[in-house]
This record gives C-alpha cells, sequence and structure tokens, in this order.
C-alpha cells in the first residue's frame, strides 16, 4: 500500500509560514531573555557604591640593595703587633726559646736577648745602638734588617750571625761572611762549634 506525505508536507509548509510571519516577536523573545540574564549597570545609587568603603592601600616594599661598610685601617702602614708567649724579663738565657722567630711586636726576654746581639754588631761596626727594653720595635726591625735583610728572626740565627760575622772580621772578610760563613754554620757543627770557641774567648758571654 502506497503511503501518503501530501498532509505532513502541508503540516511543514504551514509552521514554516508562521515562523517566517512572527520571526520578529520570535527574536524579541530570546532577545528579552539573554538581556534579563545580564547584571545592570552600577549608578550612584547603586548598593554596591553606597556601601564602599575605600580601604588603604598596602605599604610599599622598599627593596635596597644591601650597603658594605668598608673597614677603614686607622693604622694603615704599621705592621700588627705579633701575638704570641715569650719568656718574661728576666729569664735565664738557658731556658729562653732559641728557636721562636721574633718580629715587630714582640715582647720578653727573647727579645732583650736579640738587642743585645744587634748591640754587639753596632759595637763592632760602631753604630749607634738600641734601647734593650724588651719591646720589638721600628728600630730593632730595623738593625735586624741592615744585618741579616730580614725583618725577623730566631735567637739561634742571631747567634750564628755573630759568630760568622766575627771570624769574618778576624780573617778580613767580613764582605762575605753571610756566604762563607753564616750559611756553613747552619748545617756545619764542627765549624760552628770553633766559631763559637773563637768568639767567646775574645767576647764577653751574651
Amino acid at each position: 500500500m502506497k503511503k501518503n506525505y501530501l498532509p505532513v508536507i502541508i503540516g511543514l509548509a504551514a509552521a514554516g509560514a508562521a515562523a517566517y510571519f512572527f520571526r520578529k516577536d520570535i527574536q524579541k523573545l530570546f532577545t528579552k531573555k539573554e538581556e534579563n540574564n545580564e547584571e545592570p549597570p552600577l549608578t550612584a545609587t547603586s548598593p554596591e557604591i553606597q556601601n564602599f568603603v575605600p580601604q588603604p592601600l598596602p605599604a610599599p616594599v622598599v627593596v635596597s640593595s644591601p650597603s658594605v661598610t668598608p673597614t677603614i685601617d686607622i693604622n694603615k702602614g704599621v705592621v700588627p703587633a705579633a701575638k704570641k708567649t715569650l719568656s718574661s724579663l728576666g729569664t735565664s738565657k738557658d731556658k729562653l726559646l732559641m728557636g721562636e722567630s721574633l718580629e715587630l711586636g714582640d715582647q720578653g726576654q727573647e727579645v732583650v736577648k736579640l738587642q743585645q746581639i744587634l748591640n754587639r754588631f753596632a759595637e763592632i761596626n760602631r753604630t749607634s745602638p738600641i734601647k734593650e727594653d724588651g719591646n720589638f720595635g721600628v728600630g730593632t726591625q730595623a738593625k735586624l734588617k741592615a744585618i741579616l735583610g730580614k725583618t725577623s728572626a730566631t735567637l739561634r740565627e742571631m747567634y750564628l750571625a755573630l759568630f760568622a760575622y766575627w771570624n769574618a772580621r778576624k780573617v778580613g772578610k767580613t764582605k762575605d761572611w753571610y756566604k762563607y760563613f753564616f750559611i756553613p754554620y747552619l748545617t756545619d757543627n764542627d765549624r760552628l762549634n770553633v766559631a763559637r770557641a773563637n768568639y767567646f774567648k775574645n767576647n764577653p758571654v751574651i
């Protein structure tokens, strides 16, 4: 049996015609619905404006670059005092620290003995002596540097230097005393003992 689609076609055509004629009304209906979903604009009488309380702004965060305070050395050019424990003034010679390096700022009986040796050099060379007060000052340092060419020394080095200088002077070789007398005395005990004996045979004990 053949189906009749004519009624369906007529119904669709009628619906389409109705939609066309009432299209403006349908458009207004949907447009109004969408407008109702939007929030109304704020005005001077809006509750949000009337009840608004201004909040204080947060304090600004100040970021400063770290400052470095320069360290000012008010004693620039002055050698700092050495920090070591030496023998008290009046300590006997046999108890002195013979291998302790003595330098600017040191105080003690070892420094007194060093100054005595330096004054013995001054006596031999007929130069001005320094004060034997046990304080290693710039005067003591200058005398030491003039003899050994350095600003610190041990008592053992100073005794060897005195023996070397005196023995070199006895044989007319003062110019080479350091190279040919002092240096060998550091390792050759036999030569050192002879030099010590010769010195104390002709000079008072220091």
